[in-house]
């Protein structure tokens, strides 16, 4: 990890938390080293005024736009040369606000209304895929609301997760990572 990372690891309350992120940070520079044709340690991520993180164009003009998300154990990572990419996965975890109120404030009194007309038993799935909706949309750097591809993703158990483009993808294809290695998985 560079410096910048190091440091920011360090403000990460409680290890395993600031494990986490460690390993996905290195995950990440891994896969960028991949993509980029480079050793990860020679990344150099950047981060826009508003804090999002790029890398620069390799010497061809082929720019690479990624993207990442974190939730308890899981880390969310998203790779294009199709444009601007925002991710979020989300899990299920105490709330000490009720969901419709909480919908409401973040996604609209609009949804708000529909969330507490849905069976309580399901409330929660629809809050958490509202807001990764919403996450993955602001997280994407593309044109006004409504023109970007938005599409949800499973990564299994509990998650939800959803992805923004600047346009529907040809080809959208997921890998799970353990201490396994990797292996596809189903979208």
């Amino acid at each position: 990890m560079s410096e910048a990372e190091q440091a920011r690891a360090a403000l990460i309350l409680g290890e395993p938390r600031r494990l986490r992120w460690a390993r996905a940070r290195a995950i990440l520079r891994t896969l960028l080293g991949v993509y980029l044709g480079v050793e990860p340690r020679a990344t150099r991520i950047r981060y826009s005024p508003q804090g999002k993180p790029g890398v620069s164009a390799r010497n061809d003009g082929d720019e690479l736009f990624f993207n990442v998300s974190h939730s308890g154990p899981l880390a969310l990572l998203a790779f294009t040369r199709a444009g601007d990419v925002g991710i979020d996965v989300e899990l299920p975890r105490p709330r000490t606000t009720e969901l419709s109120a909480l919908a409401g404030r973040v996604l609209g009194p609009a949804e708000g209304r529909r969330i507490q007309e849905l069976p309580e038993e399901i409330r929660e799935r629809e809050v958490l895929r509202g807001w990764v909706r919403h996450e993955a949309l602001l997280k994407h750097a593309g044109g006004p609301p409504g023109q970007s591809w938005l599409g949800e993703l499973d990564p299994g158990g509990e998650a939800t997760a959803a992805v923004a483009l600047d346009r529907a993808p040809t080809e959208l294809r997921c890998w799970e990572w353990s201490h396994g290695g990797a292996r596809p998985h189903d979208c």
